[in-house]
C-alpha cells in the first residue's frame, strides 16, 4: 500500500537554507514529527531557514501534489537551544533579529 504523504512532513518535505560563507547548518534526525537544525553561526547576522515550499518545484509536475495553503489544524511547537549565543530572553538590544522566530 502507498504512503499517503502529507504537508509540512519534516522526512519529506521540508528543506534548510543558511548565510553562506559564515553560517553552517543542516537539517537532521528528520521523523514525521519533528527535526532537529543544528549549525555553525560566525556574525552575529548569520541565519538559517527552514522552509517548506506550498509549490513543490523538485517532482515532475505529473505525480506532484497540487499546491494546498490551507494550514488549518496545524499546530507548530518549538524548542530551541543555544550555545555560546545571546539567550533569546535577553533583555540586549537587539541590534539582529537574533531574538525573532519568524513564521
Amino acid at each position: 500500500m502507498a504512503e499517503q504523504i502529507q504537508k509540512l512532513r519534516p522526512d519529506r518535505d521540508l528543506q534548510c537554507y543558511f548565510e553562506r560563507p559564515s553560517a553552517v547548518a543542516a537539517l537532521s534526525g528528520a521523523s514525521p514529527n519533528g527535526f532537529t537544525v543544528s549549525g555553525s553561526w560566525r556574525q552575529q547576522f548569520d541565519w538559517v531557514v527552514v522552509e517548506w515550499n506550498r509549490d513543490n518545484v523538485f517532482e515532475h509536475p505529473a505525480l506532484r501534489c497540487l499546491p494546498d495553503g490551507d494550514l488549518s489544524g496545524v499546530t507548530l511547537s518549538y524548542e530551541e537551544t543555544r550555545d555560546n549565543c545571546i539567550p533569546i530572553d535577553s533583555t540586549l538590544y537587539p541590534t539582529a533579529d537574533w531574538p525573532t522566530l519568524r513564521i
